[in-house]
């Protein structure tokens, strides 16, 4: 009897101390948390639009196999990297990025199980292919003749895609350090090695101007909106997909309570049309969020629905939904545009007015139709949360629907 009491007191300290182990080994939760992994509910509804294609940035998707033929350029441009910058070493860098390892962890809201070396390594691998893919992008006679990346014409869209994955960021900072590093794109430094026949510009900008050219140049070469920043001298942005978020965000966000209560939805475009509601293609807004209700008006920036729709929304979704932002404006938006558009006759009406256009890249059939168009924000909202006394668009709403029931109401005493 005083056996068996022993063994059951000694499983139970066993288990205290197992327990005891397993939580002190729990890694510490980190405020500066913003890369995430999608959370299911999210990623079930479009699996593809979290995962890479081509290229792995970042510990979340290193080192899976669809992924592994890009590795070798990223050791060719890191090479070229340090080639063309003879006053930086490896050492130089890999010292420089051991000092942001514990900062550049604390980034991400899972753990990661890389060694030091590992990550460190990992950290320059992903860091220098970014940077010498932007200066190439910006300066071409960089490029060698054989440079695999440019010759291919889809290739530099694909990896385009990939670095607005929010699964797939390293920490902004860190692309910032290893720029610092080349004094800031000394361009009469750095290329005095290379037989140009055209001189280029000596100049200087910063790591935040140079991500803003290469992607504002896909997005012209592809009818994206331009990625447009506010004016603050302390502005701060954690990786490409929120410095994306906060290219997009509306010209009037404010962090203030928009009202109490229930939040009622809207009709949609047709059933606003028929009670007499006017919709306008607005073509001066800095932000296709800008949408306003004035006098039975309903004035909509131009939507360029395409691969923007189909793969950037979802991410920075996500990203809000993971509480990595104070706003949710873009989870606001397509609250918004889902509530318009639910039917194909809700897409002719505003293609026809010129508010949503192209159609081209928002599906996996290339092209979409009137019906996949009509689905394509109701997919976006699946599964997502929103505060209804803080969405951004309560006061129009409640605008909307007060004017459509007034119309309504008229109507009905009309006849």
């Amino acid at each position: 009897m005083v056996d068996s009491i022993k063994k059951v007191e000694d499983g139970e300290s066993e288990l205290v101390s197992s327990i005891r182990d397993k939580l002190q080994i729990l890694p510490s939760l980190s405020s500066e948390s913003c890369i995430y992994m999608v959370p299911s509910v999210l990623r079930s509804v479009n699996e593809l639009a979290y995962s890479p294609k081509i290229v792995s940035i970042g510990p979340l998707h290193r080192r899976k196999e669809q992924l592994l033929a890009i590795e070798l350029h990223k050791q060719c441009y890191l090479k070229d990297f340090l080639d063309r910058n003879a006053h930086i070493s490896l050492e130089d860098c890999v010292k420089s990025l051991q000092g942001l390892e514990e900062k550049a962890r604390s980034y991400y809201a899972e753990p990661i199980s890389l060694s030091s070396n590992d990550f460190v390594e990992m950290m320059l691998l992903d860091g220098c292919f970014v940077l010498e893919l932007f200066l190439r992008d910006k300066y071409p006679k960089l490029r060698n003749q054989v440079d695999p990346i440019f010759k291919n014409s889809r290739l530099p869209t694909w990896i385009y895609n990939d670095l607005f994955l929010l699964e797939n960021q390293l920490p902004f900072f860190v692309f910032e350090n290893l720029y610092s590093l080349t004094n800031g794109c000394s361009c009469s430094e750095q290329y005095t090695s290379f037989s140009f026949k055209d001189k280029i510009h000596t100049e200087k900008c910063s790591f935040l101007e140079l991500t803003l050219g290469y992607f504002n140049y896909f997005g012209s070469y592809t009818n994206r909106s331009k990625l447009l920043l506010p004016k603050k001298s302390d502005l701060h942005v954690n990786h490409f997909l929120h410095l994306l978020q906060i290219s997009y965000q509306p010209s009037e966000a404010k962090l203030e309570p928009k009202g109490n209560g229930r939040l009622e939805f809207i009709p949609n475009a047709s059933e606003l049309h028929e009670a007499g509601i006017r919709f306008k293609k607005v073509t001066a807004a800095k932000s296709f969020m800008d949408v306003k209700f004035t006098n039975g008006v309903l004035e909509i920036p131009y939507l360029h629905i395409g691969e923007t729709t189909y793969l950037r929304f979802p991410n920075i979704i996500a990203m809000e939904q993971c509480g990595v932002s104070k706003t949710t404006y873009f989870t606001d938006y397509c609250l918004l545009m889902a509530c318009l558009i639910n039917s194909p006759s809700d897409v002719k009406l505003l293609k026809g007015l010129g508010i949503i256009g192209n159609f081209v890249g928002c599906s996996d059939n290339w092209v979409c139709s009137k019906e996949e168009v009509s689905r394509i924000f109701d997919k976006l909202c699946k599964g997502i949360r929103t505060k209804s006394e803080s969405f951004y668009y309560r006061r129009l709403f409640e605008d909307v629907d007060a004017h459509y029931n007034a119309q309504k109401q008229k109507t009905g005493n009309s006849n």
